[in-house]
């Protein structure tokens, strides 16, 4: 049977992630809010609320060439940079030539979507959908997340002292629709990012006067380039990329820079930024320039101003005190920000602090585990790992260079431990403040405290995903079986015959470790996988080795060929296809997996690969005594991050 995924959205992104689903076998549900589908690309005079919204000039800054879907080109007679009616156009062809409209359920929202009771077995969500006044209730396997980010708009009246006695007319680009309403009259438009510009453009048109004003500058890039052609055809290519990262960042933002201004002097038009060009998103306008010259939109520099309000730190709310955590903390302290830390547990670390038993919904990991990054690539920038530390570190001593880290930089006074974050959600003036309402609790006492931002660090390695329905016949099974996040150490294992199910790292490096106590294991692979190794040429760690700009400039410009050299040096120390690994992906195409002693366990005999088939009767495996599951946890990003905060 196929799974069925819900798609939230029938935008661009929801577009193709049907089409996606349907390439691969799966059943797909889009729900569309509209009547439509387009999501941010279809205008609207008086969009409804929770909707993305353009005004009615907007033409996209990327090139037909490189914004196209892949499989379906746009048509040659199509502009090469187009308004949005025809972007729309192309959308409407796109689902016509794939079939895509049947899958989609307009005027339909989606309430609520949640895990199910037996969601650490069957890892399916329910999903609340209301249409015409009546509420639905569907199961899923997946849930895709494509409703964009363009949705509230965020008007912070606050950062303008004397607003509210400003007699004239205020609004969001979100609001702005065309320059009509602004005939004759003097208009500021605040921020030089892409809406900015294009509206300070087209309201130069109309307006008497029309005052552009930004703090930071920009680099204005143009939609024509060289020769006529599409700026973004001729910067974006395999070549230029290969030389921007062989080059440093510093020579290939002056060689930009240089071009652009040789364009317009960005400092004589008052544009100039302190940031280099490849370091924020760029601005398109090829016709700004024309009108700063002829004064019609006049540069405001607008420094912040410096009242009570402004002058006091942003208070950050950070959920997790493990790796990121403690890096967002340092971070917000670097730019003279407030940060508060809440973690859950009674000590930093998060996935790396091993614990015998830890409270549900915590990320564990089994008393051996040693990472498979190097230090020189994992150690923060700016505090090294000590010398005398191994290359290759066992948690233990990463929980070490976590606590110095701390120490260092002054971090603990600002964790709350033993503290749970309960929710976290817009304050009422969300639209003007920004702000956020996060409430926690200690002891049994449960506190709310607005912040300005709230940063989650809590990771994605905490609810363990047992498909326990991808195993026919399992409930007549009368070994032991668990997840690889209840394993520990193989003790228990002693003497029994042992199955892994999964080939990534932690599949791998219980199957290695067992088969030293273990009567026998096997490691069960649907798909194969390559297998590197800690240890490189001449005993260097590898990462170090062949993690370099030179390489992944390489990598960049001939993929196949790097993939093959690195596959055939890979299969120079053991052959994958003899030991029963052989993938049928490319290297790069997914993550590898590194353990070096595991073709000395199956040449030894200590591990027995096999290849992993859906079973067809319960008596598939008789023989076994102890499954041990090591499929690795649900990673559900998108659907985390837009139901949180």
């Amino acid at each position: 049977m196929a799974k069925k995924v819900a798609i939230i959205g029938g935008g661009s992104s929801g577009l193709c992630a049907v089409k996606a689903c349907l390439q691969e076998g799966l059943e797909p549900v889009c729900f569309e809010r509209t009547a439509d589908i387009g999501g941010l690309w279809r205008f609207e005079e008086h969009p409804e609320d929770g909707r993305a919204s353009i005004y009615r000039s907007v033409i996209i800054n990327t090139s037909k060439e490189m914004m196209c879907f892949s499989d379906f080109p746009i048509p040659e007679d199509f502009p090469n940079y187009m308004h949005n009616s025809k972007i729309m156009e192309y959308f409407r062809m796109y689902a016509q030539h794939f079939d895509l409209l049947r899958h989609i359920r307009f005027r339909t929202s989606v309430c609520r979507v949640s895990k199910r009771p037996d969601f650490a077995s069957s890892g399916q969500w329910e999903v609340v959908t209301e249409s015409e006044g009546q509420q639905e209730a569907a199961v899923f396997d997946a849930v895709l997340v494509c409703s964009g980010h363009h949705t509230d708009a965020h008007l912070p009246l606050s950062s303008f002292p004397g607003i509210e006695k400003f007699k004239g007319r205020y609004l969001h680009s979100r609001d702005y629709k065309d320059a009509q309403a602004f005939t004759a009259k003097r208009v500021v438009v605040i921020g030089i990012g892409n809406s900015g510009s294009d509206l300070a453009v087209e309201i130069s048109q109309t307006a008497q006067q029309v005052f552009l004003s930004t703090r930071r500058g920009a680099w204005i890039f143009n939609r024509v380039g060289d020769g006529g052609y599409p700026i973004d055809t001729i910067l974006t290519t395999r070549l230029k990329t290969f030389l921007q990262g062989l080059l440093s960042s510093s020579v290939a933002c002056d060689y930009m820079e240089k071009k652009l201004n040789a364009r317009f002097d960005h400092s004589h038009y008052g544009l100039k930024p302190k940031h280099r060009v490849f370091h924020q998103h760029p601005t398109v306008n090829d016709d700004l320039p024309n009108r700063i010259i002829s004064g019609r939109v006049q540069l405001l520099q607008h420094p912040r101003p410096s009242t009570p309000w402004d002058m006091a730190a942003r208070r950050v709310a950070i959920i997790g005190a493990g790796a990121s955590g403690l890096c967002a903390l340092k971070c917000c302290l670097d730019e003279g920000l407030e940060p508060t830390c809440f973690e859950r547990s009674k000590d930093i670390g998060g996935l790396w602090r091993f614990e015998e038993h830890p409270e549900d919904g915590r990320a564990s990991i089994y008393r051996s585990v040693i990472i498979n990054t190097s230090k020189e690539m994992m150690c923060f920038s700016d505090f090294p790992i000590p010398e005398d530390f191994p290359n290759y570190m066992h948690n233990s001593k990463i929980m070490e260079y976590f606590r110095m880290y701390a120490q260092h930089f002054d971090l603990l006074r600002h964790i709350h431990f033993r503290t749970s974050v309960c929710r976290v959600s817009k304050r009422p003036d969300f639209a003007s403040s920004g702000q956020w309402e996060v409430v926690t609790e200690s002891e049994g006492q449960q506190e709310a405290a607005v912040f300005d931002a709230v940063l989650v660090c809590s990771g994605h390695h905490t609810d363990a995903h047992l498909p326990l329905s991808s195993f026919p016949g399992l409930e007549k099974f009368e070994g032991w079986y668990l997840h690889s996040r209840d394993y520990k150490n193989p003790q228990p294992f002693l003497g029994k015959r042992v199955i892994v199910v999964g080939v990534g790292n932690s599949g791998i490096d219980i199957a290695v470790e067992l088969s030293h106590t273990a009567k026998q294991v096997f490691l069960s692979t649907r798909r194969g996988s390559w297998v590197l190794h800690r240890v490189g040429d001449s005993g260097y760690p590898f990462d170090f080795s062949y993690i370099n700009r030179f390489t992944q400039l390489l990598q960049n410009l001939l993929p196949s060929i790097i993939s093959f050299f690195l596959e055939r040096k890979l299969n120079a120390r053991f052959d994958h296809t003899l030991y029963g690994l052989k993938p049928k992906h490319r290297i790069f195409h997914q993550h590898p997996t590194v353990n070096d002693d595991l073709p000395n366990r199956i040449i030894s005999g200590r591990v027995q690969p096999r290849a992993s088939r859906r079973p067809a009767r319960p008596s598939a495996a008789p023989h076994v005594l102890t499954v041990l599951f090591s499929i690795g946890m649900i990673v559900a990003t998108l659907v985390y991050v837009s139901l949180c905060p």
